[in-house]
C-alpha cells in the first residue's frame, strides 16, 4: 500500500471558475485566437503563417523577432524577418505532419506525451535556428492554439504557481529529443490534473489549469496544505507527487529535479 502524505487541495469554487468561460476576461480573444487556428492551421500559406505567429506572439508578449542575434538575421526588419525567414522555414517543416497526427489522438495522456513534447522541441529548434534564442514559451503557445486539448501553455507565472502548489516537474522523459523544461513542466501540469481528478472528479483541459495557475499565482487562493490524501497518493523523493500504482508501464522516470527560477 503507498504510504499517505499531505498534498495541495484547490478549492472546488475555484475548479468551477476555470471552467467558465464567461468567467475569463481573456476568453474572446483567445477565442478568436482558436478561430483563426481552426480555420488557417496549415502552414503552407505565407500569409497564414504570418499571420498566426504575428497575433499569438502579440498576444502573449512573446514575438518571434525579440532578441534575435545578429547570425540570426537581426538586421532584417521585422516584416521582412517574418515573411522571408519564419515563413518558409515553418513551410519547409513537418509541423503539419505532427500535428495531424496528434490530432488524431484527442487530448493529451502519458501515452501521447512523448509525440506532444517531440513537436515543441522541433518546433523550438527550428526557432532557436532563425533567431538564436530559446522560443520556449512562445512555442508552446502557439501549438496549444493548434491544439489545445494537447499542449500545456507555459510561461514564468505558471511555472511560479506550480512551485507553490508543491508540484515539481520530477517526471521526465530521457531523450534529446525533448526540451527538458518542457518536459519537466508538462508533467507537472499531468500531476495537477490527476490530482484536480482526484479530488474533485472533473477533468480540466490545458487552458483551464492555466487559469488556475493565474488564479494562483495571483494570489487569489490559499490552497489547504493539509488534505486527505487520495488513495494512489506516495511520497517520491521528498516531493509531494502522485504516480500511478496500477503496474501499468509509464513513459516517465521519476527523477530529482528542482525548478529553475523562471525561462
Amino acid at each position: 500500500m503507498s504510504p499517505q502524505v499531505a498534498s495541495v487541495l484547490l478549492p472546488r469554487a475555484l475548479v468551477d471558475a476555470a471552467q467558465s468561460d464567461a468567467a475569463d476576461p481573456w476568453s474572446v480573444g483567445n477565442q478568436t485566437l482558436y478561430a483563426l487556428c481552426r480555420s488557417h492551421g496549415g502552414h503552407k500559406s505565407v500569409g497564414e503563417i504570418v499571420s498566426k505567429v504575428w497575433l499569438i506572439g502579440r498576444a502573449y508578449a512573446a514575438t518571434v523577432e525579440r532578441g534575435r542575434s545578429l547570425s540570426a538575421g537581426s538586421a532584417l526588419a521585422n516584416d521582412a524577418f517574418y515573411i522571408e525567414r519564419i515563413a518558409p522555414a515553418l513551410q519547409e517543416s513537418d509541423l503539419d505532419d505532427r500535428l495531424a497526427a496528434l490530432a488524431s489522438e484527442g487530448t493529451v495522456t502519458e501515452e501521447n506525451i512523448a509525440a506532444i513534447l517531440e513537436t515543441h522541441r522541433a518546433l523550438v529548434s527550428l526557432l532557436f535556428s532563425l533567431t538564436g534564442t530559446s522560443k520556449r514559451s512562445f512555442a508552446s503557445k502557439y501549438l496549444h492554439f493548434h491544439l489545445p486539448a494537447h499542449f500545456f501553455i507555459y510561461d514564468s507565472r505558471a511555472v511560479a504557481a506550480l512551485h507553490g502548489l508543491r508540484i515539481r516537474g520530477q517526471r521526465l522523459i530521457k531523450t534529446d529529443r525533448v526540451d527538458a523544461e518542457y518536459a519537466r513542466f508538462a508533467a507537472a501540469m499531468l500531476q495537477l490534473r490527476q490530482n484536480i481528478i482526484a479530488d474533485h472528479g472533473v477533468t480540466l483541459t490545458p487552458r483551464q489549469l492555466d487559469r488556475i495557475l493565474l488564479s494562483v499565482q495571483a494570489g487569489n487562493n490559499h490552497p489547504d496544505q493539509n488534505r486527505v490524501p487520495a488513495p494512489n497518493d506516495a511520497f517520491v523523493l521528498g516531493e509531494f507527487t502522485r504516480i500511478r500504482s496500477d503496474g501499468a508501464a509509464a513513459i516517465f522516470e521519476i527523477l530529482s529535479i528542482e525548478w529553475p527560477n523562471g525561462p
